[in-house]
């Protein structure tokens, strides 16, 4: 039954009366204006990469791929407006399997749900955003049976609205996949028979991010992300070729972001030539450590967990090989890439927890902050380093220290 004071709110308010003349009152924001609004203070440069690097330790991942596909795909799919997003795309994959909460954190457009972990890298609090430099339509599968789409225009997902930008599908099995065929090809479920049977397995499992490309000027025109130049002209198109170059620019910041991982000890990156059925490497980055040194480090994590205001300070150091095999250019789709050279850096990491010359220090004015530190300094350099600072990641920082510096620092935008 309702109250007279609830018929007088009701008689009045236009909160209840969602007509074509007559909506509701109370601010608001277009979701493609505010992600527009996020991408204006972050470039688009290898922080694409990086945050997926990011997102991928967090996730205990120990693999992550980097995937140009430059094919196009075919148009058995959701509904129309998903034909513009079988064309090229940048595919992204680890070897982790999305939790609950990763899938809660990742549909949030500022601060996500990691900061409380005291074993987790993320800092940015832009999060998963900085794809939409590349995409309209990002999605992701993940344990191949779970597959999300994010769908701020509300014109590929089935279903979405602007209460629900997106779209989640569980429980996938074969009728699915044979319901919408060429999905299977775009998300590397079948298509790539002639690379290595290894890595077809894998890439069924972890999970799969699909960022297809604005490739042509009708969807650069048509997105509400895109921002006009200052000319009020829209910007070139996105075409695999131009993406091409930007990953070979990028890759050498993702060797350098190697050294204060928690989890990730290999980074490669493919090309899948269009008419391909080939993954085709072109960067390769791998670390590696001796077992006894694993082991400590493995116990350092655990302390991590444990560490609280007060706690003695520990301290770990080893010493890390990073491996980089860098490939030529793909020659012919049989015989793939040809090996260059391959070259080993020998490192020894510092990593600690806690105030060294103060153990009594309280860490408490923040409380999601702990005061970890480290320092990656080469042992087999044969000119100076001219050293950066890393917030677990490299910051566009440099200490002009011989040695790369690392610590929890609070960031902002800048």
């Amino acid at each position: 039954v309702k109250t007279v004071r609830n018929l007088v709110i009701e008689r009045y308010a236009s909160l209840f009366e969602y007509t074509a003349d007559k909506e509701g009152f109370g601010q608001s924001e277009p979701l493609t204006r505010r992600i527009q609004n996020i991408l204006q203070d972050y470039p688009c440069d290898e922080t694409v990469l990086k945050e997926l690097l990011q997102n991928a330790d967090d996730a205990k991942a120990k693999k992550m791929y980097v995937i140009l596909d430059k094919r196009t795909h075919g148009k058995k799919v959701f509904n129309d407006g998903w034909k513009d997003l079988q064309g090229p795309a940048l595919l992204v994959w680890n070897s982790s399997i999305l939790s609950a909460d990763d899938l809660n954190g990742i549909q949030k457009l500022g601060f996500g749900g990691k900061r409380s972990d005291a074993e987790t890298i993320g800092q940015y609090g832009i999060g998963f955003n900085v794809v939409y430099h590349l995409t309209d339509c990002p999605s992701f599968v993940s344990n191949g049976d779970t597959m999300c789409i994010l769908d701020p225009h509300c014109k590929y997902a089935p279903g979405a609205t602007p209460l629900k930008p997106g779209g989640r599908f569980d429980k996938l099995n074969d009728g699915f996949w044979n319901r919408f065929p060429d999905l299977k090809s775009a998300y590397l479920h079948e298509g790539i028979d002639e690379c290595p049977q290894d890595i077809q397995t894998e890439l069924k499992g972890g999970s799969l991010f699909r960022l297809p490309l604005r490739h042509n000027e009708e969807m650069v025109r048509k997105s509400k992300i895109v921002p006009d130049d200052q000319d009020g002209s829209k910007p070139p198109p996105l075409t695999a070729k131009r993406m091409q170059k930007w990953l070979d620019e990028w890759a050498p910041c993702m060797k350098q972001s190697m050294f204060f991982l928690n989890n990730v000890t290999e980074i490669k990156f493919f090309v899948i030539e269009e008419g391909s059925h080939q993954l085709d490497v072109i960067h390769h980055f791998s670390t590696t450590i001796e077992q006894d040194d694993r082991i400590q480090l493995n116990e350092f994590h655990r302390a991590l967990t444990d560490f609280t205001h007060g706690s003695a300070p520990k301290t770990i150091m080893y010493s890390l090989c990073l491996c980089e095999t860098q490939y030529q250019q793909v020659r012919t789709r049989s015989k793939g890439a040809g090996k260059l050279v391959m070259k080993q850096e020998k490192w020894l990491i510092q990593q600690g927890i806690g105030d060294l010359q103060n153990q009594s220090q309280k860490w408490t004015f923040m409380k999601q902050m702990k005061p970890r530190h480290g320092i990656a300094a080469p042992l087999d350099a044969t000119k100076p380093l001219d050293g950066q600072v890393y917030c677990f990641l490299p910051l566009p920082i440099m200490s002009h220290l011989p040695v790369h510096i690392n610590g929890h620092f609070i960031l902002n935008n800048a």
